[in-house]
């Protein structure tokens, strides 16, 4: 399944994101201390999506498949 493409509201709302390092119509990079945040709470046992919720970040506007990206990166 392809990545979503975001709206510019989107865009800008990621953006907006202390967490968030930039943020484009078809890419999003996180700042180095949220990786490791996110990455201590699923070695926590923390779900990707509830990870997201808690800093901001509404996981239905990155997809499935980043949340999935997201989380199988991290962990490596």
């Amino acid at each position: 399944m392809s990545k979503k493409i975001f709206s510019e509201e989107e865009v800008a709302q990621l953006s907006a994101n202390p967490h968030v390092e930039s943020a484009t119509k078809r890419s999003i990079s996180f700042t180095p201390s949220f990786k490791q945040k996110v990455y201590d709470e699923l070695m926590n046992g923390a779900g990707i999506r509830d990870i997201l919720l808690r800093h901001g970040i509404d996981p239905n506007v990155l997809g499935e498949s980043r949340l999935k990206g997201i989380s199988e990166k991290i962990q490596k």
